[in-house]
């Protein structure tokens, strides 16, 4: 990945889709040099379980992950 970024980064935005739940996950695209990660599928599951309350939890839970690793 970091090769892919190297080369392309200034010519196209390095999007990563790839079964991203977590902070954790999403800290390690970012660090590989992506712009930008889809994380549909846990937050789509939560919104479907629970409507708004499950898609602001998600939100929540990912911001809190991110802040873990971060620190």
């Amino acid at each position: 990945m970091t090769n892919l970024t190297k080369r392309y980064q200034k010519e196209i935005t390095i999007m990563i889709d790839s079964v991203l739940r977590g902070g954790p996950a999403i800290a390690r695209t970012m660090a590989s040099g992506a712009s930008l990660t889809f994380i549909s599928r846990s937050f789509m599951y939560r919104v479907g379980a629970l409507g708004k309350k499950g898609g602001n939890n998600s939100i929540c839970l990912i911001k809190k992950g991110l802040q873990q690793v971060i620190k």
